[in-house]
């Protein structure tokens, strides 16, 4: 045949082709993964159909996350796992560059028959709440007013006879089907002139509908105060079953005290309720007896709008997803419309397969489930974080690098640092990645990068061949700098100074009696190495860095040193006539302000001032578009005698967060005290707690929080008037030089 003769069945050929051939063929997994997200993202917060409002998005996720991996056409996958429960979705091809067709048409609002998803921040489907999440003109379930998301019960054991004994706490725990909380048996310990010590199941499998054993244990000290026991829960809704609960103390038959519930009689004399909107009953189903401890799931109400109305609201969203597809979906249908999806049997299929998916609380080695775990963080802040920058913090490129880094994690502990990796940017000093089975150890010293160098700052172990402002020279194997800026990656803050700070414990911290080896150049200049197993739990790590200075004393005469972190206010208020007639107070603001003590300002002022002001985002449309800031909360600070006289000085540094930054913005602002140190963390603010699959949390800042003249809070936190930092030479010697710098100031040195 001639060749001019083939042309036209070429061209035929490849006109075919070109029609049939998907884009999906040329894109990767982690693009495959980032176009399931979006769907994720827009169907399940912004659809108003029945069958996505109710859905297991947990387990959908999961089984979605298979499927697309499997794919080789993402948009026929996506029209079949997302078709059945969102009716009118559609997706649709696009020629790489190009941008979906604006069709987003907007109608006049009816309040009364319409249905529509409004989000004071993320309610994650909860009304009753700071945050909340509502299909308006829908029936759900209202949560009845509480003052927190705890339930259970407690026991206080004397301690006259178990002092220096063992004990063990265990339970069995079994989840019912309604329940969305996080359980745990939990021991609080309170030594003499200590804080509280708490031990916790948190993390430990747990699995609906089957019993769970849980169990934890301690060494009772000999200077013990007060034992509490807790069966705790942490969730707004359900119920949850406890069998064989046993307290243990030392060793043989003599020391048990058994609650099998057997003998129910006075048990409501031996524990008593521990938080509200609970109840709690005895059952009896068979030859089972056992107790249940249930949360109201609330009244269920037809909701009402949950913020004001525009006078027209957008029908549909036009959304590009990935490079090569676009999704066209309603956000408001009548309220007769939402149950109408079409194939019924489509969805069964569907939903059957979804109940199938099996969701263990430590399944983290199922790369699905850390899949779904970066989609739902992901699509959370995408479009609920009021201080994300989405389109210029490169969050696309975020997800991307973490869906391709999970596929090789092997541990929990791998799990955990890529969600670190992928949420630092976001540059939130309230955010973190928390696992209460993945406990860190530390070892008996502590760094930090002082003038540029990673120095030992404290040594806790006297055998240890090394001593505070040693350098450090290489960490297992690698140069400082590749160490540090690994760990960087993974630590969070709201600036770089705050994240240096953070990754000081990042960097240590490690699994129980695993080991550092270091590097240092001693005092002499010989470069010695050590290698230093990580045996101190975190909160005993703290304790032993803990300045060993009494939280209120007076230096010198008539000046007092206040430390604002560990004193409690009750002893505060008791000193205030004296300190208010004294020369000089030092207020310490390094680390957590102690519940209450902001008060102090009423007695700092002799006329009101105000405090910042904190915004919860009101979200009606995907990607924060439109997005209107409520105002949550502005307190004003009224003066209370006695006032005090006294210079006052404070010092901070980057560990002073949220709650103390209030009260330093507040003497910052209306300049009420000299203030020293270091920049503050730089976020303050409710905070939102998103929970992930495998038992893991990460809180973060769910408002918006502008200081006095309107400027932003976040990211800038509280200045110094005189900025410090710490020198090698006051390292050496064992000088607090932030103290030391306030002295001179009152005229002390």
């Amino acid at each position: 045949m001639p060749l001019n003769s083939c042309k036209p069945i070429l061209l035929v050929l490849c006109f075919l082709f070109s029609c049939n051939k998907f884009p999906s063929e040329k894109i990767t997994d982690e693009e495959k993964l980032l176009a399931l997200a979006e769907v994720c993202g827009y169907v399940k917060y912004f659809h108003p159909s029945d069958r996505a409002a109710t859905l297991d998005w947990d387990a959908f996720t999961i089984l979605a996350a298979k499927r697309i991996l499997e794919s080789n056409d993402v948009k026929e996958t996506l029209e079949a796992l997302f078709g059945p429960m969102a009716p009118k979705i559609k997706i649709n091809k696009l020629e790489p560059g190009a941008s979906p067709v604006n069709k987003e048409e907007s109608v006049g609002i009816d309040s009364l028959n319409h249905v529509f998803w409004q989000h004071v921040g993320d309610g994650q489907g909860s009304v009753g709440a700071i945050y909340q999440s509502a299909r308006v003109n829908k029936k759900a379930r209202v949560l009845p007013n509480s003052t927190n998301d705890y339930s259970g019960i407690a026991k206080e054991i004397p301690t006259a006879n178990i002092k220096g004994k063992k004990i063990v706490f265990t339970a069995l725990l079994r989840p019912n089907n309604d329940y969305n909380g996080r359980p745990s048996v939990r021991l609080h310990l309170k030594r003499k002139n200590k804080p509280w010590e708490e031990i916790h199941s948190s993390g430990q499998p747990l699995i609906v509908n089957t019993w769970n054993r849980h169990s934890v244990s301690a060494q009772v000290p000999n200077d013990i105060e007060l034992v509490r026991a807790h069966l705790w829960n942490i969730g707004i809704a359900g119920s949850i079953d406890y069998d064989n609960i046993r307290l243990v103390f030392g060793e043989g038959k003599d020391n048990l005290v058994d609650y099998t519930f057997n003998d129910v009689a006075g048990f409501d004399k031996e524990w008593n309720p521990w938080g509200d909107n609970q109840s709690i009953r005895i059952l009896n189903l068979g030859d089972n007896t056992f107790l249940r401890i249930e949360r109201s799931k609330g009244d269920l109400k037809q909701i009402k709008p949950l913020f004001p109305l525009p006078k027209r609201i957008q029908r549909t969203i036009n959304k590009k997803i990935g490079e090569h597809l676009s999704l066209t979906m309603p956000i408001l249908l009548h309220k007769d419309r939402t149950k109408n999806h079409g194939n019924d049997q489509e969805f069964e299929r569907l939903k059957s397969t979804i109940d199938s998916v099996a969701i263990a609380n430590d399944d983290f080695n199922n790369v699905h489930l850390r899949i779904a775990n970066i989609i739902k963080v992901w699509v959370t802040m995408k479009h609920f974080n009021p201080n994300l920058d989405t389109e210029h913090s490169n969050w696309k490129q975020q997800f991307l690098s973490a869906v391709a880094k999970t596929k090789n994690d092997k541990t929990r502990a791998d799990h955990l640092n890529t969600l670190k990796m992928m949420v630092a940017p976001i540059n939130d000093s309230h955010l973190g990645v928390y696992h209460a089975a993945s406990k860190d150890y530390f070892p008996p010293f502590s760094w930090e990068m002082v003038e540029d160098e990673l120095i030992i700052t404290k040594v806790l172990d006297s055998t240890l061949d090394i001593a505070p402002s040693y350098p450090v020279e290489r960490v297992n194997g690698r140069t400082v700098q590749e160490f540090w800026d690994e760990t960087l990656l993974r630590s969070q803050g709201a600036h770089a100074d705050r994240k240096n700070a953070k990754a000081i414990e990042e960097s240590l911290g490690g699994k129980e009696n695993s080991s550092l080896t270091i590097t240092v150049t001693e005092g002499n200049g010989k470069k010695t190495s050590h290698e230093i197993a990580r045996t101190l739990s975190d909160k005993s790590f703290e304790k032993a860095l803990t300045e060993k200075r009494d939280f209120f004393y007076e230096i010198s005469k008539d000046v007092f040193y206040v430390d604002l972190t560990r004193m409690k206010w009750s002893d505060l208020k008791a000193r205030l006539n004296k300190i208010s007639k004294t020369k000089a107070v030092i207020f310490d603001v390094r680390g957590y302000l102690s519940w209450g003590n902001i008060d102090i300002v009423s007695h700092l002022i002799k006329d009101a001032v105000q405090g910042v002001r904190a915004f919860v985002p009101h979200i009606l449309y995907p990607d924060q578009k439109d997005l209107v800031l409520n105002e949550a909360y502005h307190y004003t600070y009224g003066p209370k005698a006695p006032y005090i006289l006294a210079k006052k000085v404070f010092i901070m540094d980057h560990r002073a967060v949220s709650y103390s930054e209030e009260l330093l913005n507040l003497v910052e602002y209306h300049n009420l005290a000299i203030i020293v140190g270091e920049q503050t963390a730089g976020s303050t603010g409710n905070v939102n707690i998103l929970r992930l699959l495998d038992g893991i949390s990460i809180p973060w800042s769910g408002m918006k929080v502008l200081r006095q003249d309107g400027s932003e809070f976040h990211g800038r936190g509280i200045l110094p008037d005189h900025p410090l930092s710490k020198s090698r030479d006051a390292i050496r010697n064992g000088e607090d030089e932030y103290l030391m710098y306030a002295l001179k100031l009152v005229g002390e040195n």
